[in-house]
């Protein structure tokens, strides 16, 4: 994430994860903007959460699983 916030072009990055690996996502997120304060100051602008149908391993059907998108954009910049 860090070699894409050094870009003047990118503004915002998105992190997305679904069931298990949400809590990844939400880790991630708060590491990078603690730990790379000096590089790059960044901010959670949004989070959404949710639930969505996705095909079983199997291909029998589908099963409801949890997301969550969060976005995060440099300080300073225009929202979206």
């Amino acid at each position: 994430m860090l070699s894409y916030f050094s870009r003047d072009e990118i503004e915002s990055v998105h992190l997305k994860a679904r069931g298990k690996s949400i809590s990844n996502a939400v880790n991630v997120a708060e590491q990078f903007k603690n730990r790379f304060k000096q590089e790059v100051e960044v901010h959670v602008h949004n989070v959404e959460i949710g639930t969505e149908e996705v095909p079983r391993k199997d291909r029998k059907g589908k099963i409801k699983m949890s997301f969550i998108d969060i976005t995060m954009l440099k300080s300073g910049e225009a929202e979206p």
